[in-house]
């Protein structure tokens, strides 16, 4: 009959041993000489063993390989008639244009203005200050370098 107690213990000790191995350590002094109490530390890698980056990799567009210089252009007042708004949207959006890109200032005639909307075609909405509206529809600034407004009245890109 003593036999089954102490094999009991002993399976007992071995549990709790195993147990005690296995449980993580929540306190303590790590190697950056601060004590890390409540909490462990996850280091990811790579395969092969090297640490991954603490950065967040770059955001890239699909279509930045066929979009070296930029998506930079600029709207040119060359007519007669000074312009007093510019806007742009994304030409699949359905709704209106919204905000003015000259925010209050005026383009005069042989003023342009520079703006860099990022990847993407969109559509040009430019006011001159007698209420006569253009539009460049479908403009895709990695592809053009200025939307123009004309002397004769019509919108020029190149």
């Amino acid at each position: 009959m003593t036999k089954r107690p102490l094999t009991f213990a002993a399976f007992a000790a071995v549990a709790i041993g195993v147990v005690a191995v296995a449980a993580p350590r929540f306190g303590h002094t790590d190697g950056d000489g601060h004590q890390h109490a409540g909490h462990r530390h996850v280091y990811l890698q790579e395969a092969g063993g090297k640490p991954m980056p603490l950065s967040a990799p770059q955001r890239r567009h699909l279509d930045s390989d066929n979009c070296p210089a930029g998506s930079v252009f600029n709207v040119v007042n060359r007519g007669s008639v000074p312009i007093v708004q510019v806007f742009l949207r994304p030409s699949a959006t359905t709704g209106g244009f919204e905000e003015d890109k000259l925010r209050g200032r005026v383009l005069n005639p042989g003023q342009s203005l520079e703006l860099d909307p990022g990847i993407g075609r969109y559509d040009v909405l430019v006011m001159r200050a007698d209420g006569v509206g253009f539009t460049a529809l479908r403009q895709n600034p990695c592809r053009i370098s200025e939307v123009a407004l004309r002397p004769d009245a019509t919108v020029t890109v190149r």
